[in-house]
């Protein structure tokens, strides 16, 4: 009996104590970005083609990345933008907005409620 335990015991594995993850230097997210945009950069044909690929089987959620990949924009450049007229810069376009009334839903007003739907009066029955 004491053989069993002791094939038992010695077949067992021994747990292997895991490794200190490695410390990386730098900006994680900053890295991240810079090796997705790397990988567009070398496979962004193969990329789209496998999107549309799986867009035309019917896979929804590659036909919205695909199109959120196709419309995105880059903000413009607030040097080159223009103030609109009449306001000198964005200081005096903000203090002017804020100094605006609050707008108020006239629909959804509870001090002045819209008037009443008109009943008509055609439809009654006016037979003697």
């Amino acid at each position: 009996m004491n053989d069993t335990k002791g094939k038992i015991a010695k077949s067992r594995k021994t747990a292997t104590p895991t490794a200190a993850p490695k410390r990386v230097r730098g900006d994680g997210i900053k890295r991240l970005a810079k090796a997705s945009a790397r990988a567009l950069r070398d496979n962004g044909d193969g990329i789209t083609k496998k999107l549309l690929g799986k867009a035309l089987r019917g896979d929804v959620s590659c036909a919205r990345l695909l199109i959120a990949l196709a419309e995105k924009k880059t903000p413009p450049d607030p040097a080159k933008m223009k103030m609109p007229e009449g306001f000198e810069s964005a200081s005096d376009m903000l203090r002017r907005l804020a100094a605006e009334p609050e707008w108020v839903d006239p629909l959804n007003d509870p001090d002045n409620p819209p008037p009443a739907p008109q009943v008509e009066t055609y439809l009654t029955n006016t037979a003697p």
